[in-house]
């Protein structure tokens, strides 16, 4: 790997989970984008801009490669192997959102993400821990999104949303869905 892609990788705070494959990156790469572009389009509008991550993690992930360990060169540096999850990208995305909230049940990964918060400097950012589908029941009350727009992101691990979570969030016709 050059220098200049080495010192262009983001560092990774915190906890690093294990999941995902070249397809995770993809998708992280996508949603960077988005909440870039979302929040450049609207910085003048009249509008609280919000990112709800309902299904958080710890911030980084790393997907397991079928690289070996040791190669011709010597170790493989499995660093390389990490990368910016959902959360960070949202906490570092330009222009900022006006608020955060990550949904997180797993108290390991609730710390990672109050860690990343503190770390980040954000004023507006939270982590909510429990269940998300219940959560965004709050979250997502359309009494609370007049004044507000936002992005959504579900990306849970297995099957964890419920059908009724997904008609409560196309209720509130105020937020940009993605999963």
């Amino acid at each position: 790997m050059s220098s200049r892609k080495a010192a262009n990788k983001p560092k990774i705070i915190g906890k690093v989970q294990v999941f995902g494959g070249p397809w995770s990156l993809i998708k992280t790469g996508v949603l960077g984008n988005y909440m870039a572009f979302f929040n450049k389009a609207l910085k003048n509008l009249p509008f609280e801009r919000v990112y709800i991550d309902a299904f958080a993690g710890s911030g980084a992930f790393r997907y397991i490669t079928n690289a070996p360990k040791f190669t011709l060169f010597g170790v493989r540096d499995e660093s390389q192997d990490i990368h910016v999850g959902s959360a960070q990208l949202a906490l570092g995305v330009k222009p900022a959102f006006d608020q955060i909230f990550f949904i997180e049940k797993n108290r390991s990964n609730v710390k990672a993400l109050q860690e990343l918060i503190a770390k980040s400097g954000h004023p507006a950012a939270e982590v909510v821990r429990g269940n998300a589908n219940e959560v965004l029941q709050e979250l997502c009350d359309p009494r609370k999104w007049r004044r507000r727009r936002g992005v959504i992101f579900l990306d849970p691990f297995g099957m964890g949303v419920e059908w009724r979570t997904l008609e409560l969030i196309a209720r509130i016709n105020s937020a940009e869905q993605s999963s």
